[in-house]
């Protein structure tokens, strides 16, 4: 039997895809971002917890739909989408949403951890602390394009912070790279990615024009492979289907 500790997380919009996030780490931008239930995507509202630490927070449907197993009392035991289900938006007005995840937002995600591990993840977080360090002691220079300066470096997780799998994962030298501000900004987007040798990947929503006014090139490459970033590398390409080097010829000057 299941019960409201299965309504601890919902799915969220956040640009340009549906994420679980804890209720808790939600709750903070209720005004502002698009969230729904995670079996029947129908709306829902969210509950703080409660003063007394009786009832953690959580999600309550609204209205209630018996083909949601979530809904306990009602559930028809037949599983169907809300007939009033939260869709993907047609155009997005949360593109840099996950960019200004709160610290308490942050905080929840991380859950109970010490207070100097909670430190070196939310620096990791923002890409300072010891896991910059530790990518600038191994790459050096911006991992693609081999040029500094330093201070203008971006150290980026491959699989965004907000959807590693674990805090050990959120502090994985494999899970990082360290690109120039434009490359950085369209790894994160998803706009740009790299195979499994390294070589540059382009997405069809990048434009041929902004690619080539954005500096980017087909011969880009990462200039090593250290073998843990390949199943990184593997879960940043998901769901897209990326344009090779091979028929890159049309997208490229």
């Amino acid at each position: 039997m299941q019960t409201y500790a299965d309504k601890k997380s919902c799915q969220i919009w956040t640009g340009d895809q549906w994420e679980m996030w804890p209720v808790s780490a939600v709750y903070p931008h209720r005004r502002s971002a698009l969230f729904r239930c995670h079996e029947c995507h129908g709306p829902i509202v969210l509950m703080q917890e409660s003063k007394d630490g009786r009832n953690a927070a959580h999600f309550e449907h609204k209205p209630s739909h018996a083909g949601c197993s979530l809904v306990h009392r009602y559930y028809s035991g037949i599983g169907s989408l809300h007939p009033n289900a939260v869709r993907d938006p047609a155009r997005s007005t949360q593109l840099a949403f996950a960019d200004y995840i709160s610290d308490r937002a942050a905080e929840e995600i991380i859950g109970p951890v010490s207070a100097t591990e909670k430190e070196r993840l939310l620096l990791a977080r923002v890409g300072q602390g010891s896991y910059r360090k530790k990518l600038v002691a191994r790459w050096g220079t911006c991992s693609v394009l081999g040029c500094g300066p330093e201070t203008t470096l971006i150290a980026s997780h491959i699989v965004p912070w907000r959807e590693c799998e674990t805090n050990d994962e959120r502090l994985d030298l494999d899970n990082g790279l360290l690109l120039s501000p434009n490359l950085d900004k369209l790894f994160d987007r998803k706009l740009i990615s790299f195979s499994d040798t390294g070589a540059l990947l382009v997405s069809p929503a990048l434009a041929p024009a902004d690619a080539s006014a954005l500096g980017i090139r087909q011969e880009m490459r990462l200039r090593k492979i250290p073998p843990g970033l390949i199943k990184y590398l593997a879960r940043h390409r998901e769901g897209i289907q990326w344009i090779t080097r091979i028929i890159a010829d049309a997208h490229f000057p």
